[in-house]
């Protein structure tokens, strides 16, 4: 080839001979038809020898929920967030939808309990024949009964009065629990039942029946609360001030104002609750300061108080919550995000893979039903 320069001949070999060793980016959808065709595991196998790109991911996660790996969906999420450094919520709401799915037939009662509520609320009939078995199983614990009932109660009146019967049935240090599963429904429901527990003969009951009823201003509400303060050495007198107090009344809020500074723990929250309620200043100050209490329960109470005026000042304590150890503090700190309304945050797939069940499910029904308002930002 005399007469033909280097570079025409380099150029030549480069296109005559063959690449070694690169990888070949798969056929998304031959892989899609081998994982539908039971062919699961090649399929996964073809995806982990491709280079790494966002689409591939979100195939990972496509053709791992029905194969029932959710591990392997979540693994492909995480490594997707760190790709793009961008929350996906359609894939993180599949994921956390197989996630309950899979936690259905979890060997803890009350995460399969949670975790039919969760479905059914989000439209799956086929959980209601679960949630009345669990509801009038007499040997499961008070708690997964009335979580069962009250799941029932949000749709129509024959779960309510399922949930008058469960709560009935339920006796002594339990009985509080009744109030807490009642105060989840609306207030044509959960004021009525709640009045009922101020007639109860455990103390406790009454007292989180009165503090239940500061939360639904009705003319009924009001009645039994100042019924309840008309009652010389009742438990429930002191709960039941502060309920009144919340839903505005002038003598109560009087009373509540002239003690103010002595107040400390959750009686701080409850009094500050009331009195921010009734747009004196005062409240806000209260919970504010109980942001900080030693409790951390108080301290996520607090946060979802302050929410609606101060979310900046809310939104670090209930983010603190979801990643301490306390077990409790994490669950309840869900609740809150449920009840706020709160978008997921960037972390919250996290719970997904937590060691107790019902935070799991909890985390999972939040990511499910994602697409709400975005939570603030700190």
């Amino acid at each position: 080839m005399r007469g033909t320069s280097v570079p025409f001949v380099m150029a030549v070999l480069c296109l005559c001979t063959p690449t070694v060793g690169l990888a070949q980016s798969p056929d998304v959808g031959a892989i899609r038809k081998q994982a539908q065709g039971g062919q699961y595991e090649t399929a996964w196998t073809s995806l982990q020898r491709a280079p790494e790109t966002a689409e591939l991911l979100r195939t990972a996660i496509e053709i791992s929920l029905p194969a029932g790996r959710v591990d392997r969906a979540l693994a492909s999420y995480e490594r997707l967030l760190s790709l793009t450094g961008q929350p996906d919520p359609a894939a993180l709401a599949d994921i956390s939808r197989a996630v309950l799915q899979r936690d259905r037939r979890d060997q803890m009662p009350l995460a399969r309990v949670e975790s039919c509520r969760a479905l059914f609320r989000m439209g799956d009939a086929e959980c209601k024949a679960d949630l009345e078995l669990a509801a009038n199983d007499a040997r499961m614990a008070p708690r997964v009964r009335l979580t069962a009932a009250a799941a029932l109660a949000e749709k129509d009146r024959a779960g309510v009065l399922l949930l008058q019967r469960v709560g009935d049935s339920i006796t002594g240090y339990n009985k509080p629990l009744v109030a807490e599963a009642a105060s989840r429904l609306p207030a044509s429901a959960a004021v009525p039942l709640l009045t009922r527990l101020l007639a109860s003969p455990v103390p406790d009951a009454q007292v989180v029946a009165a503090t239940l009823l500061g939360d639904f201003d009705t003319p009924a509400a009001r009645s039994a609360l100042k019924a309840v303060v008309a009652t010389e050495g009742s438990a429930a007198r002191p709960a039941a001030r502060i309920a009144l107090a919340k839903l505005g009344d002038p003598e109560q809020l009087r009373l509540m104002g002239g003690v103010v500074e002595r107040l400390e723990g959750a009686d701080r929250y409850r009094v500050g609750s009331a009195l921010a309620a009734a747009g004196d200043p005062r409240g806000l100050q209260l919970l504010e300061r109980a942001l900080s209490d030693d409790d951390p329960i108080v301290r996520i109470d607090a946060a979802a108080a302050i929410a609606p005026r101060l979310p900046a000042k809310a939104y670090p304590v209930i983010e603190e919550a979801l990643r301490t150890g306390d077990l409790n503090a994490r669950a309840h700190a869900l609740e809150v995000v449920a009840s706020l309304g709160w978008a997921p945050s960037t972390e919250m797939w996290k719970l997904l893979k937590d060691a107790n069940a019902v935070v799991r499910v909890r985390a999972a029904e939040i990511c499910a039903r994602a697409g709400r308002r975005p939570a603030p930002k700190a």
